[in-house]
């Protein structure tokens, strides 16, 4: 993939895919990653002692070919001076070192984007587990977040890495909307890294009713990130629906 890649928010996802790519032709990727993660959302919905990640790939497993899983749990002290970026980049990098200096370009563009931004607006309230944005009538309280960062260097193919982190500081402590990416972690820490391939033996059996299942959750769930924010927001659902 070339240096310059496109960045969807796709849920709690943020995906990199080619500059150049149509995003008609990324819409396997996209569907299935929304469909894996609005799946699991409501298995934890319905039983919080869910794992959201265990009950996304579930979904994930049986669309795409998983040749890598990894997963490391680990406690950050509060010296540590990691954020949630470095992390993820530093995961890429085991994954695959050319796809850090991507991942590590589209984040900053992500982490320094406007508050208002329509597409961060879209991560954010989705990094909550919970999808609760009532943290922000309690300023005080520590976050509890996920998500999840992949890159599509072809329309059936993806490397990602998922994060999972507590006790990051509050909202009023931290100059962007996104909580934890930019500044520094403490606690448990989980990082769990795939690669997989699209099986379309599996997929074009599942394909048409995914689509009309997403047919009306595309546009309040896909947003093609822009630093110009809500001025250039588009419904993407044409574009991606087949």
């Amino acid at each position: 993939m070339e240096s310059d890649c496109s960045v969807l928010i796709v849920g709690a996802a943020v995906l990199l895919i080619p500059d150049s790519a149509r995003l008609g032709d990324y819409s396997d990727v996209i569907n299935s990653v929304l469909f894996a993660q609005l799946s699991a959302n409501k298995q934890v919905t319905k039983d919080s002692s869910v794992d959201w990640y265990d009950a996304y790939s579930q979904v994930l497993d049986s669309l795409w070919l998983r040749s890598v899983k990894t997963r490391e749990d680990f406690d950050l002290k509060p010296d540590s001076a990691t954020s949630a970026t470095t992390l993820i980049v530093a995961a890429m990098a085991e994954i695959e070192k050319d796809l850090a200096t991507l991942t590590a370009e589209a984040m900053f563009r992500v982490v320094n984007a406007s508050d208002s931004n329509r597409a961060i607006n879209v991560l954010r309230t989705h990094m909550h587990k919970s999808g609760d944005t009532s943290v922000e009538q309690s300023p005080e309280a520590a976050e509890n977040a996920h998500m999840l960062v992949i890159v599509a260097r072809t329309p059936d193919s993806l490397s990602s890495v998922y994060i999972s982190y507590q006790n990051c500081p509050p909202l009023n402590s931290h100059p962007r909307v996104l909580p934890g990416l930019g500044a520094e972690l403490q606690g448990l820490i989980t990082l769990r890294c795939a690669q997989a391939n699209l099986s379309e033996t599996l997929y074009r059996l599942a394909r048409e009713g995914i689509a009309m299942r997403l047919k009306d959750r595309i546009a309040a769930n896909v947003v093609l990130f822009t630093e110009c924010g809500e001025s250039c927001a588009a419904d993407l659902s044409r574009e991606i629906q087949p």
